[in-house]
Formats: structure tokens, C-alpha cells, sequence
């Protein structure tokens, strides 16, 4: 069963991001040479492991301040699923800096220990699901496999959004109790994950041409930085250039997801983070998330995240 501990809604010092990170790594430090109770960020972190031997972390984290760490990783497959926001800016092999989109999965082998530097950047918000693989400690047959064959040498790979994986991603963000059945979910959700991405793992081609894919990068950035305007699939495919049924089948195959689903999902991801960390009513949330009866409001946020939005509410 896993088990962990949590930093939710509180500051998060350097210690503590230093003891959570330690749990993946053979040494970290903090690069600025900040007091081990500084504050680096505010919002919640979680670590754990399974009992098959996977690591992981959950970290919805808001920067107070510019950090950088350096770490020595082991040799592991290490998978991160960026939920939400901006992910920290990484660089273990030395390939170039970049952060993840939304909705990107990075598939790190490595093959040896390797030294690496992350970036956060004051007030970047970023939500992010971490899973940890080391043969060492797996006790799961056919993960011990996939890793040992995946360890062979050290590469990266970024895969696009899978709508599936950032549903799972995003559930974990609504846990709050510690109970049988959450620790149950959480660990059939973290390994479902891990088989999607195994899944999805594999040399990414372009589906498009370049001029497509910058086209629906537009749309793409219209839906998660504008998600509250009165978005159609008709001014949506105006925007990108498109016909409607050319904008449906092309975002479809290079996003895993329809349109309106995303536009949908993005929706009632901001508007369950405006119910637990901004005290928006239940009523407010369904206006956000373009529900004009708070009913069809909740129907949709339960099946969505498996709970009612008054259960958010403190």
C-alpha cells in the first residue's frame, strides 16, 4: 500500500523540499545556498512509494522565490506528468533547458548516476505527478523488466498530451484523506499512469505538417489561457485558419482529445482549484466553467473527479 507524508496549503521550506526530493535521488542541494528554512514555495507537496517498490510524488507548488538544484539521480526510468502550469526547467542530459506544457509526459532513462539542474522562477505555478522506477528496489516482475531493458542507456523522450494520463494526473489533487480506499486508488491510478505512458513510449512523429502543428499551438494557447471566454468550435477553427471538421480531426490526433473536451476539462480543473484554494462558491465555479445550471455543474465535476465541488469547500 503506499504511504507518504504532506506538506498541503503551508509554506514548503527548503528543508522540506530537500527531504522530499532525497527520496529520488543520491544527493541534492540547493544551488542559491539558502537557510535550509527559507521559504521556496507555498502550496502542497506529497511523497511516497508503493509496495511493489515505485516511488512517487505529487506537488502543486506556487514559487515565492527563483531556486535552482542540482541533484545526482540513480540509475532509474523516471516519468514526469506535467498536470498543470509550468513545470520546473530541466536538463539532465545536458540537451538544453526546457519546461513541460500541460498535459506532456517526460520519459527519463538513465543508465548511470547523472547530475542535473532544475529551475523554478519566481511565482510560476506548476502541478506535477512524479514516478520513480530503480530496479533495486522494484519487486514487481515485468516492472523490474521494463526498467532493466529501459536502462540500457540514458535518453530522453517527451511525449504530447494523453487526455487520459491528465485526467489521472489531476485526481490527485482532490485527496485529502488517508484512508484504505484513497491509498487504493491512488495506487491503481499511479501504476495506470505508468502503463499509459509505457504505452504511448515510442519515437514521436509529427502527425502534421509544421504549419498545422503552429496552428493548433494557437488554438491550444486560446483554450488554457483564455478558458473563461465563450469559446466555439467555430471561432476556434477561425482562429487557427481551419475548417471546423479539419480543426476536430487534426487536434483530435494531436492532442488525444476533442476540442470541446479539452476546453471542457481545462474548465473544471481551474474551477476546482478556484473552490479549494480561492473560496469560490459552487455557483461561482459553474459560471467560470461556462455552466449556467450549478446541477449540471456538479453532475459534470463529479464524473470528472469522482466528487461533489461542495466536498472542496472549506
Amino acid at each position: 500500500m503506499s504511504n507518504g507524508r504532506s506538506i498541503e496549503n503551508t509554506p514548503v521550506m527548503a528543508k522540506d523540499f530537500c527531504q522530499a526530493s532525497q527520496q529520488f535521488c543520491h544527493s541534492y542541494n540547493l544551488g542559491d545556498k539558502s537557510s535550509a528554512y527559507s521559504q521556496l514555495f507555498e502550496g502542497q507537496l506529497s511523497v511516497g512509494s508503493l509496495h511493489n517498490g515505485v516511488s512517487f510524488s505529487t506537488a502543486h507548488l506556487h514559487a515565492t522565490k527563483s531556486s535552482k538544484h542540482s541533484i545526482v539521480l540513480p540509475k532509474s526510468v523516471c516519468l514526469v506528468f506535467a498536470i498543470d502550469g509550468e513545470s520546473s526547467e530541466i536538463d539532465p542530459l545536458g540537451n538544453g533547458a526546457r519546461q513541460l506544457r500541460r498535459g506532456e509526459t517526460a520519459v527519463f532513462q538513465f543508465s548511470d548516476c547523472i547530475e542535473s539542474e532544475s529551475r523554478y522562477f519566481a511565482g510560476q505555478t506548476s502541478k506535477s505527478v512524479l514516478i520513480q522506477l530503480c530496479e533495486d528496489s522494484l519487486l514487481n516482475e515485468q516492472l523490474y523488466e521494463f526498467t532493466a531493458r529501459k536502462t540500457r542507456e540514458s535518453s530522453i523522450s517527451v511525449l504530447p498530451m494523453c487526455s487520459r494520463i491528465l485526467g489521472l494526473g489531476a485526481s490527485f489533487f482532490g485527496m485529502h484523506s488517508c484512508d484504505t480506499v484513497q491509498s487504493l486508488l491512488r495506487e491503481a491510478r499511479l501504476l495506470e499512469m505508468i502503463a499509459c505512458a509505457i504505452g504511448q513510449d515510442a519515437p514521436v512523429r509529427e502527425r502534421c505538417h509544421h504549419s498545422d502543428h503552429v496552428r493548433l499551438e494557437r488554438v491550444l494557447d486560446l483554450i488554457e489561457n483564455q478558458p473563461e471566454e465563450e469559446h466555439s468550435l467555430a471561432s476556434l477553427a477561425a482562429a487557427a485558419g481551419m475548417s471546423v471538421s479539419s480543426l476536430k480531426s487534426k487536434f483530435a490526433d494531436r492532442f488525444g482529445s476533442s476540442v470541446i473536451g479539452y476546453l471542457r476539462d481545462v474548465r473544471l480543473e481551474r474551477a476546482r482549484d478556484g473552490l479549494y484554494y480561492q473560496g469560490w462558491t459552487v455557483k461561482q465555479a459553474a459560471g467560470y466553467a461556462g455552466y449556467r445550471h450549478a446541477a449540471n455543474f456538479t453532475t459534470a465535476f463529479r464524473k470528472r473527479f469522482g466528487k461533489p465541488p461542495k466536498s472542496l469547500i472549506h
